[in-house]
């Protein structure tokens, strides 16, 4: 659990050494001269806060406030494309900060790492964005992006996080990339996803599988399966049985 002190030093840090960072990252800040992204962030975070209706006058004395000797036009000039990343990487850093609990949670223990991947839609009106997340479910970390509205979760930058290996994704049809699965088998990460529909199936073998018919019956199924075609096609192999020294496998 985090502890109030905690949380303080995570809010400090976000908006002194990580807002400098960020705003280097997205371009806000090329060479520093009257405005930081420190004093920036915290002029519009610190001043909404205080003064929710602030009006141009009333931002730039809280920018001034916040260390920035810049005119009242001058500030308005930074509100432009590059302002907006900045923002918004310092939003979607904000909101990976990491929470780590005392002790790992049991859930899963094989694995070195149980993460759970998703997107959800945040509408406003006419406008709106799309949240990435990944939450690590032994030790609640937190990762998170924005994106367009349209854009198709195959394209959240979260997905493509790393994540160590002995690790397990859990994901839905919008992260189903037979590419992607092939790459979490290089680095020994573990997946769990939904069949989707279309899919070829084959026996090592090469002798084609009817899921349907492979399925029906009441008895535990346990085999090998080439899930794919082509350069992309892979094989699954068994989940770990609670032996944390079994070699990494991949299943669907």
């Amino acid at each position: 659990m985090t502890s109030i002190a905690e949380l303080s030093e995570m809010l400090q840090a976000l908006l002194t050494t990580t807002a400098n960072e960020v705003a280097r990252k997205s371009g806000f800040i090329q060479r520093e001269r009257q405005v930081t992204g420190a004093g920036f962030a915290q002029a519009l975070v610190l001043g909404g806060l205080a003064q929710p209706g602030a009006t141009r006058k009333q931002v730039h004395q809280q920018a001034r406030q916040a260390g920035i000797a810049i005119s009242v036009q001058g500030l308005d000039q930074r509100f432009e494309e590059a302002s907006v990343r900045f923002m918004r990487g310092l939003l979607e850093a904000g909101l990976s900060a990491v929470v780590n609990s005392e002790e790992q949670a049991v859930v899963l223990p094989p694995f070195q790492g149980v993460y759970l991947t998703d997107c959800t839609r945040l509408v406003w009106g006419e406008v709106g964005v799309k949240m990435g997340v990944r939450l690590e479910l032994q030790r609640g970390q937190v990762q998170a992006c924005l994106t367009a509205l349209k854009q198709h979760d195959q394209k959240a930058p979260v997905v493509d996080s790393p994540m160590p290996a002995g690790a397990l994704h859990l994901g839905d049809l919008g992260f189903f990339k037979l590419q992607r699965f092939r790459q979490w088998n290089t680095e020994g990460v573990y997946w769990l996803t939904r069949y989707k529909v279309g899919t070829h199936l084959s026996t090592p073998e090469g002798q084609p599988l009817d899921l349907k018919t492979l399925l029906t019956g009441s008895e535990p199924l346990h085999m090998a399966v080439i899930v794919g075609k082509g350069q992309h096609a892979l094989t699954n192999v068994p989940f770990p049985n609670g032996n944390a020294t079994s070699p990494p496998g991949r299943s669907t």
